[in-house]
């Protein structure tokens, strides 16, 4: 990240009697060099200040974040994110996945075994690496007019969830102008200093109004459609080197978790289910139009792949359920287990309060499921209200 939180590939949106000239940045965010070596053991990351209108993540507190470093030869190397949807899948942008800067195509993906992902921990040297088995671009990939920006990565060897590796779910619920946002990466962190940043870095931002984002990109309709906007006026933006990493909204802000609490898995912990994907991030653009515009220009913004637009692709690619891994999908399903739970409560406690044997001699013991059933509903109407 840097002075801004403006996605890896930094180019612009046609303008009307101009062609645009779209180039994928990704390729320099990390270059060979010998007097500091990197994750693969001959890669440099050059800097490591923080974020300009951003900070430094804590330790844990993005277990779903990845660092992904794709080879484009014996010296050079590509910076990218990415978010953990399962044990063995990572969504991430599909422009990160693609072998060549003049072929920025589905066509042309890179090989996996170029692909090296690092997990466990925000700072990228005390990371686990990973090697890709599968990459995944979505077909339709088009980097001229940033659209279906999104790919998949499967992982050779699935993750062991803990409090430092935790996959996320995708949020479909609806996204409006004027939402809180944090957009996280390990990009740069400044428009005069090249380079990757060693440490994750997180950054504060803001959904954008309807004009504002129509005015950058002519086929804005809505945070809902293919991308999510966010404009950049305070200077603080994603950067070169962030794309593909996540964009994610607070639990807190569309549900009272005093409340409702989603239940999760048993190898789940509670450290990130605050957090919910909205977007990996995809590009930047100003109204001037300019080629390859700074991070976090004033009259620019970051535009993110809306991942929730693109919940089919993810399911056909992987082969993962959408209940699991959408957030409301695991609302549901943490509401049957409540449900589940509940009714089983009620009939341990009829049970050793002896109103089993009392219901029996009375002949109405084939009841009791029903009770229990009603009584679980009643309980849970009373705790989602």
């Amino acid at each position: 990240m840097a002075v801004s939180a403006a996605p890896a590939v930094r180019d612009t949106q046609p303008k009307e009697g101009k062609q645009q000239q779209q180039q994928p940045k990704v390729e320099n965010d990390a270059q060979a060099a010998p007097d500091k070596q990197g994750p693969e053991g001959n890669e440099r990351i050059v800097n490591n200040q923080p974020v300009v209108g951003g900070q430094p993540a804590g330790s844990g507190q993005f277990p779903f974040a990845v660092f992904i470093q794709i080879s484009l030869g014996e010296t050079r190397s590509a910076v990218c994110a990415g978010s953990i949807l399962s044990r063995e899948w990572i969504v991430t942008a599909g422009h990160c996945l693609v072998s060549s800067p003049k072929d920025v195509t589905a066509s042309n993906p890179i090989s996996p075994k170029n692909v090296v992902v690092y997990v466990g921990s925000s700072n990228v040297y005390a990371a686990k690496p990973y090697k890709a088995k599968q990459v995944v671009v979505n077909p339709q990939l088009d980097i001229v007019e940033n659209n279906y920006d999104i790919g998949l990565i499967k992982l050779g060897t699935k993750l062991k969830f803990g409090s430092d590796v935790q996959p996320i779910a995708i949020y479909d619920g609806q996204i409006g102008s004027g939402v809180p946002v944090k957009a996280l990466g390990w990009g740069q962190t400044s428009n005069v200093i090249a380079g990757a940043s060693q440490n994750l870095m997180q950054v504060t931002l803001t959904t954008g109004s309807y004009a504002q984002c129509r005015a950058i990109r002519a086929p804005f309709t809505s945070h809902n459609g293919d991308v999510i906007c966010v404009p950049t006026p305070d200077g603080r933006d994603s950067c070169y080197g962030d794309s593909g990493g996540p964009l994610v909204v607070s639990q807190d802000t569309f549900v009272r978790t005093n409340k409702r609490q989603i239940v999760e898995d048993n190898d789940r912990s509670s450290t990130d289910s605050r957090w919910l994907l909205a977007g990996v991030t995809s590009y930047g653009d100003t109204l001037s139009g300019r080629p390859h515009p700074p991070c976090g220009s004033r009259d620019g913004a970051g535009f993110y792949t809306h991942v929730a637009y693109y919940i089919d692709f993810i399911t056909k690619a992987t082969g993962l359920k959408k209940e699991d891994i959408t957030s409301s999908g695991r609302e549901s399903s943490a509401a049957n287990k409540m449900m589940v739970a509940a009714s089983e409560k009620i009939v341990r406690k009829v049970e050793t309060s002896g109103a089993r044997s009392l219901i029996e001699r009375r002949g109405a013991w084939a009841s009791l499921p029903m009770v229990a059933y009603v009584s679980a509903i009643s309980l849970l109407i009373f705790l989602y209200n």
